[in-house]
């Protein structure tokens, strides 16, 4: 089975799909999360997490609900009550990079 950092490795390898891809941030960090098209149904997409298998099929805007809410959570626990909101994050797609 692919590991989930090679599989975004190769999410963004190739022009399309990279082109389509949206990661998202915490200020200038990455945290690992990248959102991208389906290979079967390109108009759904799958979160692929830094530390897990990618989410099942979900459109566009619930992707991009999920990636934030798990990325405040982590963000949470990793740096206290103290953590920056949800305003502080920011997505970028494959054609900002």
């Amino acid at each position: 089975m692919t590991q989930p950092r090679n599989l975004i490795k190769a999410i963004l390898e190739g022009s399309e799909k990279f082109m389509a891809t949206h990661r998202l941030y915490i200020g200038t960090r990455s945290t690992g999360i990248v959102i991208a098209p389906d290979d079967r149904y390109p108009s759904m997409y799958r979160i692929h997490w830094p530390d897990r298998q990618p989410s099942d099929i979900v459109n566009l805007t619930r992707a991009k609900d999920a990636a934030m809410q798990w990325a405040a959570r982590q963000h949470r626990q990793d740096h206290g009550n103290t953590a920056a909101g949800l305003l502080d994050f920011k997505w970028k797609d494959g054609k900002s990079q």
